[in-house]
C-alpha cells in the first residue's frame, strides 16, 4: 500500500491510542512516565531522577573518540530522552474516561470493586491510597470484607488434610496489608484519575479528540520526499498518520443470548448501552410515574446484573426477576483472590509457562470462572428478595421469547420450565461483551494484510502485544489476555499492560529515529546507560572488536 501525503514526519502523532477509556489513559500516563514504580525500586529511582536532574552538567566522555562533551549527558538525542506525542482518538467524547463515567452514573455504582492498587497511576502502587489520605478522603474507601483477617489454623488445616481435604494452604492475606483492601468511592477515583491527567500534562487541548475509528492500515506513506512504514487511521471524519497504534478499546462486542436476536431493537437493550438510553426505559420510566405496575427480567450472573437489578428497584420498578445461567456466586473480586494476593506470582509463573494458548485460556476460566457477585450487592440482592421486589432464579436460561408489538411486552419461558413469569415488559441484558478480534470492524484491513492466529476471538499477540513483531499495533486490555492473564480485563490489567506496550513503542520509534552520526549516538547510548546504572562498561568495547 502506498499513501502520498503532504507534510513533514512531525505533522502526526508518535503513538494514535484508540480509547480514552482506563486502558488508554494507563497506556498514556505509562508514555509520560520515565521511572514507572513497576520497574525501579525507591534507591534506583533517586539515582534516575538525580542523573535526569543534573544531566545537564555532566561531561561524558566517549569510549571510541576520546572526546568530552559538556553539558548533553543524558539529553541525547534518543527517543529514551524525549517524550513522544499522543493522540487519543475516542468514539464516546473528547474526555478521558467518559463512557465509564456514564455508565457508573447510570448503574449508581457508588464504589469500585477493585482494591486500592488496581489503578491508571505508573509511578507508584501506593498511589491511590496516598491520594486518598493527603486530599482528607480516607472516609470514602470502605473495607472489602471476606479478604483480610480470614486466615484458616493450622488445625482446621491438618482437620481437613485428615479428613481427606484440601491439603494445600488456602490463600491468606497478612494483616500488614489490610491497607490495600479498601476500595475507592467512585467520585474520588475520577478525581484521582483527572489529577494523573493533570500532572501527566495530558489534559492539553487535541490530546484526546471525539471519532469512531472505522479502518486502520499499516504500509508505505510518502511524506514530502521520504517513505515512511506508518498507520493510516481513518474515522466519520477525517483520517490520521501515525508511527504506532494502540487499541485500548476495553471489551468487545455485546453478547446477546440465545434465543434473542442479535440485533434486538424493541423492549431490551444490553447493559453496555445504557450510557445512551438512561435506567430505566422511558417506556418503563412512563409506566412507573403513571403508578401500572411494571415487571423488568434482567438476564446475567455477574456484578452487573446486581447493579442493574437493585437500581431498577430503587427507581420504582415494581418487580424484577432476575435470572442466571449458573449458580450465585459471592466473590470481592472478578477472579479469584489467588491471582490478586501475595501469591499471585505463582499463578502468574504457571499461566506464563504453559505450553499453548489453548492452555492459557483454560487458566483463564478457572480463574474468572464465570460471572460473580460481591457481598455488598449480595446483601442487598437479600433485601429484595425479603421485601417481594426481587425474584432470582439460578440455573436457568431463556428458552423461548416473543415480543408483542401491540402491548409492548415479552412472553418468555425457561429452561427448566418451573419458572412462571408474568407478561414481561422490558428486558435487560447484563450478559458482558464478547472479546472477538475478528468482529472489530475497523480492523478488517488489518486482517486482510497482516492475518494472525485467535483462540476462540482472542488474538494471539507477540510477548510485547504488538499485532506482529513488524507490525506495531499494540493491543491492551481484554484482547490482550492470552498474554496478560485473568485480569486483562480489569485496572491492574490495563496498567500492566501498559508497561509492555511502553516498552515496545518505545523499541520501535528507537529504531525509527533518524539522523546522521549513528555510530557516534549509539556509543553516547552505550556510555549513559552505565552512567545511570544499567548496562556495563564493557558494552562499549563491541563495536571496538567487530572493527
Amino acid at each position: 500500500m502506498t499513501v502520498t501525503a503532504t507534510g513533514s514526519p512531525n505533522t502526526f502523532p508518535d503513538v494514535l491510542i484508540v480509547g480514552a477509556g482506563p486502558c488508554g489513559l494507563s497506556v498514556a500516563a505509562r508514555l509520560r512516565e520515565q521511572h514507572p514504580s513497576a520497574l525501579f525500586t525507591d534507591a534506583e529511582q533517586a539515582r534516575y531522577r538525580w542523573i535526569k536532574r543534573h544531566a545537564s552538567q555532566a561531561s561524558i566522555k566517549q569510549s571510541r573518540t576520546g572526546r568530552t562533551e559538556p553539558g548533553k549527558g543524558l539529553e541525547a538525542g534518543s527517543m529514551r530522552n524525549r517524550k513522544p506525542s499522543i493522540l487519543v482518538l475516542d468514539n464516546s467524547g473528547a474526555q478521558w474516561l467518559a463512557k465509564w463515567t456514564r455508565l457508573f452514573d447510570a448503574f449508581e455504582i457508588e464504589h469500585l470493586r477493585s482494591p486500592m492498587f488496581f489503578h491508571p497511576d505508573p509511578q507508584d502502587r501506593d498511589a491511590l491510597l496516598a491520594y486518598a489520605h493527603t486530599q482528607g478522603r480516607s472516609d470514602e474507601l470502605v473495607e472489602i470484607t471476606g479478604c483480610v483477617g480470614k486466615e484458616i489454623s493450622k488445625h482446621k488445616r491438618k482437620k481437613r488434610r485428615d479428613k481427606g481435604g484440601e491439603a494445600r494452604a488456602e490463600v491468606t492475606i497478612d494483616e500488614r496489608d489490610r491497607k490495600d483492601y479498601f476500595t475507592p468511592s467512585s467520585a474520588m477515583f475520577q478525581d484521582f484519575c483527572r489529577h494523573c491527567v493533570e500532572r501527566y500534562g495530558l489534559d492539553e487541548e487535541h490530546v484526546i479528540e471525539q471519532g469512531t475509528v472505522q479502518d486502520i492500515k499499516y504500509g508505505a506513506v510518502t511524506i514530502g520526499s521520504a517513505d515512511m512504514q506508518v498507520f493510516t487511521v481513518r474515522t466519520e471524519r477525517a483520517m490520521y498518520l501515525a508511527r504506532t497504534v494502540v487499541l485500548a478499546t476495553g471489551g468487545g462486542t455485546p453478547t446477546i443470548p440465545k434465543p434473542f436476536s442479535p440485533d434486538v431493537a424493541h423492549g431490551a437493550c444490553h447493559a453496555m448501552n445504557l450510557a445512551r438510553r438512561g435506567l430505566p426505559d422511558p417506556s418503563i420510566a412512563a409506566k412507573i410515574r403513571a403508578r401500572i405496575p411494571t415487571n423488568v427480567l434482567v438476564v446475567g450472573g455477574g456484578l452487573t446484573s446486581a447493579q442493574v437489578a437493585d437500581c431498577l428497584i430503587q427507581r420504582g420498578v415494581t418487580k424484577v426477576w432476575l435470572l442466571m445461567r449458573g449458580q450465585w456466586k459471592i466473590k470481592p473480586f472478578d477472579v479469584n483472590l489467588s491471582w490478586i494476593a501475595k501469591f499471585k506470582n505463582h499463578q502468574q509463573a504457571a499461566f506464563w509457562s504453559s505450553d499453548s494458548d489453548q492452555e492459557r485460556l483454560q487458566y483463564v476460566h478457572e480463574a474468572r470462572n464465570g460471572g460473580s457477585i460481591t457481598p455488598l450487592y449480595s446483601k442487598r440482592l437479600k433485601q429484595h428478595i425479603a421485601s417481594g421486589r426481587l425474584s432470582v432464579a439460578c440455573n436457568r436460561v431463556v428458552a423461548t421469547q416473543h415480543y408483542d408489538c401491540e402491548t409492548r411486552s415479552w412472553t418468555i419461558t425457561t429452561d427448566p420450565p418451573s419458572l412462571d413469569l408474568p407478561a414481561i415488559d422490558y428486558i435487560y441484558f447484563a450478559t458482558g461483551t464478547q472479546a472477538d478480534i475478528r468482529s472489530i470492524p475497523c480492523l478488517r484491513s488489518m486482517h486482510k494484510d497482516f492475518p494472525i492466529r485467535d483462540v476462540s476471538g482472542l488474538p494471539c499477540l507477540t510477548d510485547d502485544l504488538m499485532w506482529k513483531s513488524d507490525v506495531p499495533l499494540l493491543v491492551t486490555g481484554k484482547m490482550a489476555t492470552l498474554q496478560l492473564g485473568p485480569g486483562a480485563g480489569n485496572l491492574e490489567g490495563a496498567r500492566q499492560g501498559a508497561e509492555r506496550v511502553a516498552w515496545a513503542i518505545e523499541d520501535v520509534l528507537n529504531r525509527e529515529e533518524p539522523g546522521d552520526g549513528d555510530d557516534d549516538q549509539r556509543s553516547e547510548s552505550v556510555s549513559q546507560r552505565y552512567v545511570a546504572g544499567i548496562g556495563s562498561m564493557y558494552e562499549s568495547l563491541e563495536d571496538d572488536d567487530q572493527s
